[in-house]
């Protein structure tokens, strides 16, 4: 079938560019439904997701507020963790997280995560532990409590991160300079790299400008006389002692040496 083409008489260029033109709620809703949710968005009580409105519900009803899906507890360093809770099918009841409360922690090697025995130091034999049967090596991994967390360690300290916009700064900065580094080597290779030239720069700066104001005061005190007022240089008080004790041992000879008479009073 041979292809027809719209004539120019055919066109309403007028109406076809009103509708061309959306409105502002038209516009609004469009890229509504187009919208990508947020994955940060908490709705554990509710909220909107793109155009659809979600509200919590338990048994089929609609509840002001939703379950929650996880409990804080801490290592047993200290480390702040949030557990995750299992619910029944009908949303009453959770199993609190004992599926990772009753994880264990062996002091002996450091292994983490296993429910009875250490199973490394099981299969090594370990003398430390007794093959992982040592119960004073084998505590639970998690507590629900901080007051008893056995081995508590200060993760946090005033040591701030060289970067502005990491977030280990303020209250969370590092306990000493030495584990600052470390995170940043590892963390931040490569600003930690470029802060590192710059440093050096500035150092090298710095050590070229004392330098120069050390060769100007230099050179300034070798221009004045040693004492500073223009005369010549006082003599250290050893030397002006030994000169003093040569005059008196001078005037001392000449008086004992005796003097030689005249011609005339001999005749």
């Amino acid at each position: 079938m041979p292809t027809r083409l719209l004539q120019e008489s055919e066109i309403d260029l007028e109406a076809e560019a009103l509708d061309l033109v959306m409105s502002e709620a038209e516009e609004t809703a469009a890229h509504g439904s187009f919208m990508v949710p947020d994955t940060g968005q908490d709705l554990s009580d509710g909220g909107h997701l793109g155009r659809a409105h979600i509200f919590p519900t338990q048994s089929g009803k609609r509840v002001a507020r939703g379950r929650a899906n996880a409990r804080l507890a801490w290592m047993w360093n200290g480390t702040e963790s949030v557990l995750p809770l299992a619910w029944d099918p009908e949303g009453k009841n959770h199993d609190g997280a004992r599926k990772y409360l009753r994880k264990r922690h062996c002091l002996c090697c450091g292994i983490s995560g296993f429910r009875q025995l250490c199973p490394d130091c099981v299969g090594k034999n370990c003398n430390r532990c007794a093959g992982g049967t040592d119960k004073t090596q084998n505590i639970p991994n998690f507590y629900l409590k901080y007051e008893q967390v056995p081995f508590k360690q200060q993760f946090y300290g005033d040591v701030d991160c060289f970067l502005v916009t990491c977030p280990r700064r303020g209250k969370y900065g590092f306990p000493n300079q030495e584990e600052m580094l470390s995170h940043a080597r590892n963390r931040h290779t490569g600003q930690y790299l470029s802060h590192r030239e710059a440093e050096a720069s500035r150092r090298s700066t710095e050590t070229d400008e004392l330098r120069r104001r050390v060769d100007e005061l230099t050179s300034m005190l070798l221009k004045q006389p040693a004492n500073g007022n223009g005369n010549a240089p006082k003599k250290p008080i050893s030397e002006v002692a030994r000169e003093a004790k040569r005059r008196y041992a001078a005037k001392i000879k000449a008086a004992k040496k005796p003097k030689v008479q005249s011609e005339s009073t001999i005749q």
